[in-house]
Formats: C-alpha cells, sequence, structure tokens
C-alpha cells in the first residue's frame, strides 16, 4: 500500500505533461521501427524538437490547427505535416532517402567527383526538390533538408548555428568563391535567392585543407545553373502573409558555343512584430531588395572553356523606430576563370573573383543622403592542377589536386581605429585520394597558410571510406 501511495505523485505529474504536449511518433514506412534522432521543425519555433527512442516527439498543444512542421533524418526523405487537436497521436512514417550516387559534385575535393566515389560525407539540395517543398529561400532549404541547420533573426540580421557550432566556422560559397560582408561573423544571406541556385552542396565536417580555418564547421556551396537547352525561362511570383511579395525572372540560352544565363529578383515584406510590448522594436522589419545575377560560358574549344559572371546586389530595412535613419546594404561582384583540359588525365584552372559589399545609413531628413558606415572588398586568385592516375584498375588509384590561392581582404569600418585595414593571405594546398582496394580508399591533403598579420598555418586533413 506505501508503495501505491509513492508511485501516486509520479502518475500525477506524467499525466499533467501528457495534457501540456501532443505526441509524434516517426516510423520507417517500410520496418515501422521507430527513428531515433528525428528532427522536428515547427514554424514559428527557433529550435527543433527530437525524437527519442522509439521515434516519439513531444510537441506543445498550444499551437494553431494546421501549423506546419517539417520532418527531417538525414537517412530518409523530409516530409511536411499539419498540427491538429484530434487528441490522439499523431503518426508519421518517412520513406528512406535514395541517394543518387552518380550525381557529380564539386565541392568536397573542389574537383568533379561522384558521390558514391567521395570519402567525404557530402549531401546535395536539389533546385526540383527546393520546388517540391516549396522552399523560398536557402535558409529555409538547408533547414528542412539538414537536422541540425538552423538560422534565426538576431540584431541587424539572420544568423545560424550548424550543430551547434557558430556561423563563422562555416563557409557559404558561390560556385566556390566566398561572399564578401561577412559582418558580426555573418554574410547578409538575403543574397542567396534560390532561383538562381541548380543546387546546394553541403560538406559537414572540417574541410580546412581545402578552404581555411572558416570551414571547420562545413562547406555550403551554392553552384549556379548552366543552360542545356536553346532556350529556358521561368517567370514566378510569390504573396504570403505580412505582405510577402516575390517576382522574379531567369532566362538561359545556349546557342554554339556561348550559354548566357541570367535571373533578377525582387523582394519585399511589410514585416511583422511578435513582441508589442516594444512597438519600436519588430521581430522582423520591413524591407525591400533587388538582385540581378549575369553567367557566360564560352567553349573556345574542347579543351578550353571561358566562364564569365557578375551580380549586383541592394537591400533597403525600413526602421519603425522615431531615429530618422535606416540601412542601405548594396553588393557589386564579378569574376572570371578558365579551364583547360591539357590531356585526359590532366585539368588546370585558374580563376579571379572581386567582391564589394557596402552599408549604409539613409539620413531621411538630408533627403535620403547616404553615410557610408562599413565596407568589405575581397579579392581571389586561384590555381588549381588535377591529375588522375590509372594504373590498370577499373577506377583511378590516385587522384592528386595541387594549388595556390591568393586572397586579399579590406576592411572599412566606423568601429576600427583608423577606419580602414586590410589584409593578404598566400596559400599553397594539396590533395591525393588514394584508392587502396576495391572497398577502401582514402583521402590525404594539407593547406599551408601565409597570414600578413599572423603568418604561417598548417592545416593537415586525412579521411577515408570502405
Amino acid at each position: 500500500m506505501k508503495r501505491w501511495l509513492w508511485m501516486m505523485p509520479v502518475v500525477i505529474v506524467l499525466s499533467a505533461t501528457a495534457q501540456d504536449s501532443c505526441l509524434m511518433v516517426v516510423v520507417d514506412s517500410a520496418t515501422g521501427h521507430g527513428l531515433e534522432g528525428v528532427h522536428v521543425y515547427v514554424d514559428g519555433f527557433r529550435r527543433a524538437f527530437v525524437a527519442s527512442k522509439g521515434g516519439m516527439v513531444s510537441l506543445p498543444c498550444g499551437l494553431p490547427e494546421g501549423t506546419r512542421m517539417y520532418v527531417s533524418h538525414p537517412e530518409y526523405q523530409q516530409k511536411i505535416v499539419s498540427f491538429h487537436h484530434r487528441g490522439d497521436t499523431l503518426w508519421v512514417r518517412l520513406s528512406p532517402y535514395v541517394r543518387h550516387l552518380e550525381e557529380v559534385v564539386v565541392t568536397a575535393t573542389r574537383t568533379e567527383r561522384r558521390i558514391k566515389d567521395l570519402a567525404i560525407p557530402t549531401q546535395v539540395i536539389t533546385s526540383e526538390g527546393m520546388l517540391k517543398t516549396g522552399t523560398t529561400n536557402v535558409a529555409e532549404a538547408l533547414s528542412n533538408a539538414m537536422p541540425g541547420f538552423e538560422f534565426y533573426h538576431e540584431g541587424r540580421g539572420m544568423t545560424f548555428r550548424l550543430q551547434g557550432i557558430d556561423a563563422k566556422y562555416t563557409l557559404f560559397l558561390v560556385d566556390g568563391e566566398r561572399l564578401a560582408g561577412e559582418n558580426r561573423e555573418n554574410t547578409d544571406y538575403y543574397r542567396l535567392t534560390t532561383s538562381s541556385i541548380d543546387r546546394i552542396e553541403i560538406v559537414k565536417g572540417a574541410s580546412s585543407s581545402l578552404y581555411g580555418s572558416s570551414a571547420m564547421g562545413g562547406v555550403v556551396n551554392l553552384i549556379t545553373p548552366v543552360p542545356r537547352q536553346p532556350f529556358e525561362s521561368n517567370i514566378y511570383g510569390r504573396l504570403s502573409r505580412f505582405g510577402e511579395i516575390e517576382t522574379g525572372a531567369n532566362v538561359g540560352i545556349r546557342q554554339g558555343k556561348i550559354r548566357f544565363f541570367t535571373d533578377a529578383v525582387r523582394k519585399s515584406m511589410n514585416g511583422y512584430d511578435l513582441t508589442p510590448s516594444t512597438p519600436d522594436l519588430y521581430t522582423m522589419e520591413p524591407y525591400c531588395l533587388y538582385s540581378v545575377y549575369q553567367k557566360v560560358m564560352y567553349e573556345y574549344s574542347p579543351r578550353l572553356t571561358f566562364v564569365f559572371r557578375g551580380g549586383y546586389y541592394q537591400r533597403e530595412r525600413f526602421d519603425v523606430s522615431s531615429v530618422p535613419t535606416h540601412p542601405f546594404y548594396n553588393d557589386v561582384n564579378g569574376g572570371m576563370s578558365a579551364t583547360w583540359k591539357v590531356s585526359s588525365t590532366a585539368t588546370c584552372k585558374a580563376s579571379w573573383h572581386a567582391d564589394r559589399y557596402r552599408t549604409m545609413d539613409v539620413l531621411e531628413r538630408l533627403a535620403g543622403e547616404k553615410h557610408l558606415v562599413y565596407a568589405d572588398e575581397q579579392h581571389t586568385g586561384r590555381f588549381l592542377y588535377e591529375y588522375r592516375m590509372d594504373r590498370g584498375w577499373k577506377t583511378e588509384q590516385h587522384h592528386l589536386v595541387a594549388g595556390g590561392e591568393f586572397f586579399c581582404d579590406e576592411m572599412f569600418s566606423e568601429r576600427i581605429r583608423y577606419s580602414r585595414q586590410s589584409i593578404e593571405n598566400y596559400t599553397l594546398l594539396g590533395q591525393d585520394e588514394i584508392k587502396i582496394n576495391e572497398t577502401f580508399s582514402a583521402i590525404a591533403g594539407g593547406r599551408l597558410d601565409w597570414h600578413s598579420i599572423y603568418g604561417p598555418h598548417l592545416s593537415p586533413k586525412l579521411s577515408g571510406m570502405y
């Protein structure tokens, strides 16, 4: 009798907890087994709800009817479900993720490689996948497809964490080139529009031997489209809540040796406030942005190809407070690259990229005059040599990549002493992928940096796949 009296408070606590939360159970669609470690992202919540043993997820019952929930697992296809108040358990069945092992990626080794041949874990998000899920921006695509990728608004912009690692340790690239404007350890993620993306390649974990110390958490590379038809076009428009309007168009042309791709986007939002107690501070302030991207490819010969690219971006964020200023962001970037196939086993690639990002305050009482607050200008030059060695096996026994890189970054800020500072970084890098036998391969590499302020630094790396 005493034992039952001792258990009564526990039963009461469990009952009260069950009334405050709703249960979701996530299982494998084929076996029916519960999936531990599933992440459930709920609209309006910054954090994810994680499934415990048996695939059980405890969700708050106070959610509005029809709230969208994104159920994700690295080995399963993502599923979007709606919340309901029926009181019974919500069962979700996930189908195993079918990996396209023949798909070619470039981020993991800086060369074109099939996913099945990589010793580095790489995930790909395609434009078709983003279209099916209704994804409208890169932050949403990454959060929905990858458990542990959490974006949220903070201060003057957007930031994120990748499995608890700060944003400054994850490198964002567009066609292999880094973005200027890393203010407060974050890039202006509004620059990354989904309409100009063919796929997103994500490499988790340290990639410092190829990309430097900024890639200790991982690398996210946005690959722009290459026209495959004589004429391709897409015109779209979207209207959402809070007065969010997005319109855009892109055109692709392939004529003979030349390919063109042009993308233009306009996006605006009225903003919203989830904290009425602070009327001078919105959760998301109104803004309006424009973005234009141009890419030209010229195949001079079957062995020599040139690529020219350039873009323009501006965003104006309207401050709802009584301060007579509001911020204005602007970016201009461009570059070119040349790829020369020396032989059937050797390839050389040289590239140069420049990017200038600026932040200004619009002085509303002076007829919209702009005052420069922050500026970041980057120049990157790179040369890579790729060599494949075949000693009679069906696949390469050695896949060598070696080269050098020059990086110059000049920054202006009102918070920096003497206002303007610059750094230079020279890099030598090398990587060799070794096929030991039919079932085991390894990648060994290293990167030697010489920084104009901090001096030399060596970053070795070793990984394997069985």
